[in-house]
């Protein structure tokens, strides 16, 4: 059984593309301009701090241990925060958008950011004691969701952390339709 049918049990998903055109263009929304923008004024103004979702991460890894790979690493918010709240790690950021990577790889030399697929990973089997999941699994039509979480589970020797933002249907108007103009793939739920 895969894993998003054991969590069917809970909730429907309700795929929708939100945009025009195939998921797989994703990296071509993504202007050197607006990378910083996002992922440089995070890190400049040290904003994940706000974000008590960074700190419960953090919290989780130094439980479970050191040796993390973070699958949709963007431009390296998460190792920021898991360098301040955990201190040394053995890191790998895997993210599909080039610019990303680029951008991750600038701000923070010291560790390792890599383009890639995160529902298909070059790794051994349980070859980090973490898998990091931090809002992709939202953003992907079911089967690629689901290839995605079964990388993570393959490679993780200790723990999977997962964080993602599904919206109920019911928040439709507020939620989708901003996600619409961005150019996300967006998955919301109803109650069984």
């Amino acid at each position: 059984m895969g894993i998003i049918q054991r969590i069917k049990g809970v909730f429907t998903v309700n795929t929708k593309v939100s945009h025009e055109g195939p998921w797989e263009n994703w990296q071509e929304r993504w202007s050197d301009e607006k990378v910083d923008n996002v992922w440089g004024q995070k890190l400049r103004n040290k904003e994940w701090r706000m974000d008590p979702a960074y700190k419960l991460i953090a919290d989780k890894c130094r439980e479970h241990g050191v040796s993390i790979v973070d699958l949709g690493s963007g431009g390296g918010v998460q190792y920021a925060a898991l360098k301040e709240y955990v201190g040394e790690i053995d890191y790998i950021g895997i993210d599909i958008t080039p610019r990303h990577v680029q951008f991750a790889s600038e701000m923070f030399p010291e560790v390792r950011f890599e383009e890639g697929d995160a529902a298909n990973l070059s790794f051994e089997d349980k070859a980090f004691d973490i898998s990091l999941i931090r809002h992709v699994i939202e953003h992907h039509p079911k089967e690629k969701a689901e290839q995605i979480l079964n990388e993570a589970f393959r490679v993780a020797a200790k723990c999977v952390l997962i964080l993602f933002f599904i919206p109920p249907k019911e928040m439709e108007e507020d939620v989708i339709e901003k996600r619409k103009k961005s150019g996300f793939y967006l998955n919301t739920y109803s109650k069984i």
